[in-house]
């Protein structure tokens, strides 16, 4: 479901909306013809992406973009976080041919040696327009962003992108001070996606978790069985707590050190943010950020959700 955006619509031509990936941020940043790869969680990870070491013989000297370093498949971003996959590897290894990786530009901070954030947001993207351009390699594509006409205009938007392996959404509004143009950004976040699931699995905890329930495994339809696809942290209150350790307790089929397989008849609504591709899961997928909504006590199994629903949303 669709939450309110906050924005005013009567001043709907100053808003920009872009697309928030969902990676985490980067700067380009060349310093004395040296290319530097920086984190928004200040990890320096230009060693991981040699890929974009040619850059600093392209781009114009003391020059900061700001972006994103996404995996294009077919021209559309993949539900790969490259960044976490290569952070902590002793070699990294060429991606796949049908694979590429780009530098996906949202915003140029300085520019040969002068600080442009005060400058207005269509005369920064001219100028990164222009940097592009000039480019020889494909390394680096601009995300796109949009002025906001209506909010039925937004609405549709919305709709077309929901599926995109996005975190949300970058709202801009520029406000002309004395001292040049202040860019306001905010995020705003799509809401989570529900899925139906029925446990297959309870694990307790150590020490003096050692008599509780601290996570579930669930499971989802296949083709032909159910299959696990996600853990989630037990965040039930209080008295449903009991209940389920009273229905774990009753309907135990294995017990493996502290793990507990149980009947497969419970089902619960579980949100989640991206669907992953996963080639360690039996199910193929995994489920970022999965959150234990409800237990629906009384519905029948036949209201599982599918394996095939997930399927169509990855990349």
């Amino acid at each position: 479901m669709l939450e309110k955006i906050n924005i005013n619509w009567e001043e709907c031509k100053k808003y920009r909306i872009e697309k928030a990936w969902q990676k985490e941020r980067v700067q380009v940043i060349i310093r004395d013809h040296s290319i530097i790869l920086w984190t928004e969680s200040n990890e320096l990870i230009t060693n991981l992406f040699l890929e974009f070491k040619g850059l600093k013989n392209e781009l114009p000297s003391e020059t900061v973009l700001e972006g994103y370093i996404v995996v294009l498949k077919a021209e559309k971003v993949c539900q790969i976080d490259i960044i976490k996959e290569r952070i902590g590897k002793s070699k990294i290894n060429p991606i796949p041919n049908e694979l590429s990786i780009i530098f996906m530009a949202t915003d140029v901070l300085e520019f040969e040696g002068t600080d442009i954030r005060f400058q207005s947001m269509d005369e920064r993207m001219a100028i990164l327009q222009k940097i592009v351009d000039s480019l020889d390699s494909h390394l680096i594509n601009i995300n796109p962003s949009y002025e906001i006409g209506t909010e039925k205009e937004w609405l549709n938007f919305f709709e077309k992108s929901k599926n995109d392996f996005l975190e949300g959404f970058f709202i801009r509004k520029q406000i002309l001070d004395g001292s040049g143009y202040e860019n306001q950004m905010s995020l705003w976040q799509i809401p989570p996606k529900e899925i139906i699931l029925v446990l297959l699995y309870a694990t307790k905890g150590n020490l003096k978790n050692a008599n509780e329930y601290i996570d579930f495994t669930f499971g989802i339809m296949g083709e032909v069985e159910l299959v696990p696809i996600t853990k989630a942290l037990n965040n039930l209150d209080e008295q449903t707590q009991k209940e389920l350790e009273q229905f774990i307790a009753n309907n135990t089929k294995e017990k493996f050190g502290p793990i507990r397989s149980v009947v497969p008849t419970q089902l619960f609504k579980v949100s989640y943010t991206a669907v992953l591709p996963s080639k360690r899961h039996k199910s193929g997928v995994i489920l970022k950020f999965p959150k234990i909504v409800k237990w629906l006590k009384n519905e029948a199994v036949e209201k599982l959700s599918l394996l095939s629903d997930l399927n169509q949303f990855v990349l």
